[in-house]
């Protein structure tokens, strides 16, 4: 499932070279700003996940008691 994130890639860095055109302290601007902050803490949350499935943990994060 983190592989399908890939496309947020591109994302932030357009983003990034669009906040010179916003208004300072403008609604737009901040709910960017979060947006950022989000998708680069899930890429590198996915990053993190991917690299662990390639080295071969497939093991559940949480063990369902019977």
């Amino acid at each position: 499932l983190g592989v399908g994130h890939i496309v947020w890639l591109p994302l932030i860095p357009w983003l990034w070279t669009r906040l010179d055109q916003l208004e300072p302290a403008g609604l737009l601007g901040y709910w960017i700003i979060a947006v950022m902050l989000v998708n680069s803490l899930s890429l590198i949350i996915d990053a993190v996940d991917v690299f662990r499935y390639a080295r071969g943990e497939r093991e559940p994060y949480v063990v369902v008691a019977d």
